[in-house]
């Protein structure tokens, strides 16, 4: 009976050591899943990060490359509107041609040629153009040396004040007037009659 109950016992402490170790070997088979599992998730998210940050890399030299192209054309740009202001300003200047008539501009203080009896108030008509030379008739001064950029057109400005009825005559600068001689001469005088009409007698 001692013997039997002796075996009994063993059996039981066998049997109970057999479950512990199979729960120990279940937990670390667990632990070793879960550890393996966590693992890869670790090495995907790596991957992961590593894709983007290639992605990222690329986009960076895309918009480093965009930058320098807009940088180019930025300066492109102000190449051209830098022309084109450079002609924008010489463009009046550029449209006088003999025949014209001019007078010196408000802001220039004194003209490159020094002023002679010509004033800001003077209208005289190009005689001849030379480069940016110009040389000028005015009724105040004849022959009057200019530079383009000095100077400025004038339209639809009389240099005279004329009204109906006054008594007129053609300018001794005049060599054939707009609308011909007609009857009259550098010696006629008449009477103005209208804007452009005038009755010479």
């Amino acid at each position: 009976m001692l013997i039997t109950a002796c075996l009994g016992v063993i059996c039981v402490l066998l049997l109970v050591f057999i479950i512990l170790q199979h729960i120990n070997l279940t937990t670390e088979r667990d632990l070793l899943k879960s550890y393996k599992n966590t693992a890869e998730e670790f090495n995907q998210t790596i991957n992961s990060l590593q894709d983007n940050y290639t992605d990222l890399k690329i986009e960076k030299n895309q918009l480093q490359n965009n930058f320098t192209s807009l940088s180019q054309k930025k300066l492109q740009l102000e190449l051209e509107l830098r022309k084109l202001y450079e002609q924008g300003s010489s463009g009046l200047e550029s449209r006088i041609r003999i025949g014209d008539k001019v007078r010196v501009k408000t802001s220039v203080v004194t003209p490159t040629h020094k002023w002679g009896a010509v004033t800001h108030k003077s209208i005289g008509v190009v005689k001849k153009v030379q480069g940016e030379s110009l040389t000028i008739d005015f009724p105040e001064h004849k022959n009057w040396n200019g530079i383009i950029s000095e100077m400025e057109l004038v339209t639809g400005t009389c240099t005279v004040d004329i009204k109906v009825g006054d008594s007129v005559r053609v300018k001794p600068s005049i060599t054939t007037p707009k609308y011909e001689w007609g009857r009259a001469t550098h010696k006629s005088v008449g009477v103005v009659k209208g804007k452009i009409c005038v009755l010479f007698s």
